[in-house]
C-alpha cells in the first residue's frame, strides 16, 4: 500500500509541477497559441513520431536473441514503454521482458539482456547530444554544472551496467549488494546462468546504436514541426540536444515520465536559444504531445486490446 501511495503521489506531484509551469507563463496566451497552431505541421510531427516508434521496435528486434519482427513486437514494446514511463526513473523497463514471455513465450532471462542494452544505447546517444547542446548554446554557469553532473552520473551508471553485463562475477557481487530489493530476491541461479549465456553480437549492438541515434533524431524532427506549427523554426539537431538533456535530467528527477521536470528544463534551454515565455511553453506542450503522449496513447490502446486476450491486472 505504501508503494502504491508513493507512486500515485509522484504522479500527482509531476502534474502539479507541469501545471505550475503553464500557470507561470500565461495559460490563456499559451492556449491561444496552441489553438491557432497549424495542424498540418502537427500531423506531420505525429507521423514522424510514429516512424520513430517503429524504429525503436526494430532496434529491440535487432538486440533480441531471436528475431520476432516489428509486427509481433510492436504491442509489447509500446505497452512496456508506457508502463515504464509511469515508473520513477523508468525503472519499470524490464516489464517488457515479462510481457514478451506472456505473449511469445520467451524466457525473461533470455530477453532481459536486450532490454538492458536498449537503455544503455539510449543513454549513450542522449549523453552525446546533451554534451553537444551544453557546449553549443549559452547557458548559465549553474545550469551547465547541473547538466554536466547529470551526464557524469549516467556515464557512471553506463559503466556499471556494462560491467554487470560483461562480467558474471561482478554482476553477482552487485546482485548481493542489491538483494534487499524484493524482485531481486526471486532471481535463481538458473536465471543467472541463462542471463549470462545470452550473447548479443557486436554487430547487433552497433546496429542498435545507429537505430537509436536515428530514433532520437526523428524525435527532433517531430519537435521541429511542432514548433513550426506555431511559427517558430529551429535547427532540428539543436532540438535533439534540448530534448536529450531534458530527458536525462527528467529521468534523474525520478518523476514518472519526467513529467514536470522535463518541461522545466526545456523552458530554460529554449530560453537560451531565444524562445521564451508562453511561446516556448506552447511549443513544448505540443512537442511532448506528439512524442511522449502520443506513445502513451498508443500504449493505452494496446493495453485495452491485450487485456481482452490475457489477464494483465497483476502485471500492471
Amino acid at each position: 500500500m505504501v508503494s502504491k501511495a508513493y507512486r500515485y503521489a509522484l504522479i500527482i506531484f509531476s502534474f502539479v509541477i507541469l501545471a505550475a509551469v503553464v500557470w507561470m507563463f500565461n495559460p490563456l496566451k499559451t492556449w491561444n497559441t496552441i489553438k491557432n497552431a497549424n495542424f498540418v505541421y502537427i500531423f506531420i510531427a505525429v507521423i514522424a513520431s510514429s516512424i520513430g516508434l517503429f524504429i525503436r521496435v526494430l532496434k529491440w528486434d535487432v538486440l533480441l536473441p531471436r528475431r520476432f519482427g516489428i509486427k509481433k513486437l510492436f504491442s509489447v514494446q509500446l505497452l512496456g514503454l508506457t508502463i515504464s514511463n509511469f515508473t520513477p526513473g523508468k525503472v519499470g523497463e524490464p516489464i517488457k521482458s515479462v510481457l514478451l514471455k506472456m505473449t511469445h513465450r520467451l524466457d525473461v532471462s533470455e530477453s532481459l539482456p536486450s532490454v538492458i542494452w536498449e537503455r544503455v544505447l539510449d543513454l549513450v546517444v542522449l549523453i552525446f547530444f546533451s554534451l553537444v547542446i551544453i557546449n553549443t548554446i549559452s547557458l548559465e554557469t549553474n545550469f551547465s554544472y547541473i547538466g554536466y553532473f547529470g551526464v557524469a552520473a549516467f556515464v557512471v551508471l553506463i559503466v556499471l551496467v556494462v560491467l554487470v553485463m560483461k562480467y558474471r562475477s561482478f554482476g553477482v557481487r552487485m546482485l548481493k549488494i542489491t538483494k534487499r530489493l524484493p524482485v531481486l530476491k526471486r532471481i535463481s541461479e538458473g536465471f543467472i546462468d541463462t542471463f549470462y549465456s545470452v550473447k548479443i553480437k557486436k554487430s547487433g549492438i552497433l546496429k542498435g546504436l545507429l537505430l537509436t541515434s536515428l530514433a532520437w533524431i526523428i524525435d527532433g524532427v517531430s519537435f521541429y514541426f511542432a514548433f513550426l506549427s506555431i511559427g517558430i523554426e529551429l535547427n532540428p539537431l539543436i532540438l535533439v540536444g534540448i530534448l536529450s538533456l531534458s530527458v536525462i535530467i527528467g529521468v534523474a528527477s525520478f518523476l514518472p515520465g519526467g513529467i514536470g521536470s522535463t518541461e522545466i528544463v526545456m523552458v530554460l534551454l529554449f530560453g537560451a536559444v531565444g524562445v521564451g515565455g508562453s511561446v516556448a511553453v506552447s511549443g513544448i506542450l505540443l512537442s511532448r504531445l506528439v512524442t511522449f503522449w502520443w506513445s502513451v496513447f498508443i500504449g493505452v490502446i494496446v493495453l485495452i486490446n491485450l487485456s481482452r486476450k490475457m489477464n494483465l491486472k497483476n502485471l500492471i
